[in-house]
């Protein structure tokens, strides 16, 4: 089942006209080590873990899955498992974190560790 890509800048003009949605961080265990931001509210659920990560999910929010692989991957993989977890209205952003961070769209600080 293939997933539906968005670009950043579709994804910020829609959050700009206030459409309800939720950034669900797909970015493998490394890359999310090692960066120190994300975009802002995402929920970190890894592509090989989403079902422990539901709960957090609005279902009547567009979702927006990113990661930072040069194809999508994780993004795609979150988004199949979130379309068959009921989720409706599921897409990978287009050139992911990268793209996101490259277009100046608004960013926020990770939470420390405990």
């Amino acid at each position: 089942m293939a997933s539906n890509r968005i670009s950043p800048e579709e994804v910020n003009a829609r959050v700009l006209a206030g459409e309800p949605m939720v950034f669900v961080d797909a970015r493998n265990p490394k890359a999310w080590a090692e960066s120190n931001r994300k975009i802002p509210g995402a929920v970190r659920a890894p592509a090989n873990d989403v079902a422990s990560h539901v709960k957090e999910i609005d279902k009547n929010a567009t979702i927006i899955a990113y990661c930072d692989c040069p194809n999508a991957e994780a993004s795609l993989e979150t988004a199949q498992a979130l379309k068959a977890a009921g989720y409706r209205r599921v897409f990978a952003l287009r050139g992911g974190f990268d793209a996101w961070a490259a277009a100046g769209y608004p960013m926020e600080e990770k939470a420390k560790a405990a």
